[in-house]
């Protein structure tokens, strides 16, 4: 209540205990069924001892119905404003409508002893307790003083307000069958809303499947394109040193037959300058071995004697050809020279293939070198990879174990669920206490 409201409670607590009645501690429970009001007017006998004896101090709808029936003329009567629909609200103890009936009642019973229906009233005082006639001002005398068209509207007035009140107030053996059937209908409400939570959990759970199966999904799409990535960037590494072995390997070929183009050239003006060199001091020996016969045939002679020789006069052809060829070598000597020339050419050939052979030799090692260098490299790297493979496929068995586990234990756990669920249930614990229904 507000304040207003709990005053106005308090007040009416305290004019209940002066009238002499049960202390009202809630006035929606205890003003439910209409007793509480027939105490009352009983009191200021405003309802006669008989009509008192009818009322029924009890919950069920049959009583209730009965003291409002009993109550709504008299209410009438008073001038309070009383229907079905107020009737039921507090029946169904809706809060503020009891209190504030007993508080118009208060009023209206508080008027009709100070004469305040009526200014000609002939009553001065109201004594609660004392039977009196038919006197202006009182109830009863109001009721007296009702013309016929009046009273034919307040029987048509009642029997609509039992109508109403019997259409509002459910049958009492619907009530009786309702709180009987009310434990069954608790549990298949607990059993139904334990079915949802089952349902719930089983529909969060798959939920929760699919979105650890599509991570698990993405987890893989991931792993493989890292994979991927980790490849091609693997791949474009080794295609780098590849291109950079071939770019040196091509740079020492071309040194090396650099190297061979120079060598030749260098033999062959080795060559030439060596026959060059044979040829001037051939020419050089035969110089000297023609100017040395000459000199011994000319040693003895003068200057005078050389002069008049070469003034003289020249000498035939066959002469001069008889004179060179008795200065030159005999032909036994040429055959020799010319034989020993040959061998040295020949030595010089077997040496120069001996050291061709020799480097070709030197030169298909360093391949084969290379070549079993780079084989070993590519296997280094090949189980590198292999290794990094295992390590990774590893890696993923012992998540999928991991996951193989949990999925077993969640097993575990719904054969448990499942069979504490199938276990007989007990209703004892169930049975709930029967509320109050209107």
């Amino acid at each position: 209540y507000g304040e207003a409201n709990q005053a106005m409670a308090q007040l009416l607590r305290e004019w209940v205990l002066q009238l002499g009645l049960p202390p009202i501690n809630n006035f929606e429970a205890d003003l439910a069924n209409g007793y509480c009001f027939g105490q009352i007017l009983a009191h200021h006998n405003l309802i006669t001892a008989e009509a008192f004896a009818s009322f029924a101090d009890n919950e069920s709808a049959e009583a209730k119905v009965g003291n409002f029936q009993m109550l709504a003329p008299v209410f009438r009567d008073l001038g309070i404003k009383f229907d079905s629909y107020v009737a039921n609200q507090i029946m169904v103890e809706k809060q503020g409508v009891a209190l504030r009936l007993l508080y118009t009642n208060k009023q209206a019973i508080q008027s009709l002893e100070q004469n305040a229906f009526s200014s000609s009233s002939k009553v001065a005082h109201f004594e609660p307790g004392a039977v009196r006639a038919a006197e202006p001002g009182s109830v009863a005398y109001l009721s007296s003083q009702k013309t016929m068209g009046k009273l034919r509207y307040e029987d048509i007035e009642k029997t609509r307000f039992d109508d109403r009140m019997r259409k509002m107030v459910p049958n009492s053996y619907e009530q009786k069958l309702t709180a009987h059937l009310k434990k069954f209908q608790d549990h298949a409400d607990a059993v139904a809303e334990e079915n949802r939570q089952v349902a719930e959990d089983d529909d969060a759970r798959a939920v929760q499947e699919d979105i650890d199966r599509r991570q698990g999904m993405l987890d893989t799409y991931h792993q493989n394109q890292q994979f991927a990535q980790e490849w091609q960037r693997q791949g474009v590494k080794v295609h780098r040193a590849n291109m950079l072995n071939r770019r040196a390997e091509q740079k020492r070929n071309l040194r090396f037959e650099m190297a061979q183009t120079t060598n030749k050239l260098n033999r062959s003006t080795k060559k030439r300058e060596v026959a060059t060199q044979d040829v001037m001091n051939s020419i050089d020996s035969f110089e000297t071995t023609l100017r040395r016969l000459g000199k011994a045939d000319t040693e003895e002679l003068s200057d005078e004697a050389i002069k008049t020789r070469t003034i003289g006069a020249p000498v035939t052809a066959l002469e001069h050809m008889h004179t060179i060829e008795g200065t030159l070598p005999s032909f036994q000597d040429m055959q020799t020279s010319a034989n020993s020339h040959i061998k040295q050419i020949k030595k010089k050939k077997v040496e120069e293939d001996l050291s061709r052979k020799e480097r070709d030799r030197r030169r298909r090692k360093v391949l084969l070198d290379q070549q079993a260098a780079q084989k070993e490299l590519e296997e280094r790297r090949r189980e590198e990879m292999l290794l990094e493979k295992l390590c990774r496929q590893s890696k993923e068995e012992r998540k999928l174990a991991e996951m193989l586990w949990e999925c077993a234990l969640h097993k575990d756990i719904m054969r448990e669920n499942r069979a504490f669920r199938d276990k007989p249930v007990s209703y004892t614990h169930l049975t709930l206490p029967t509320k109050r229904i209107v």
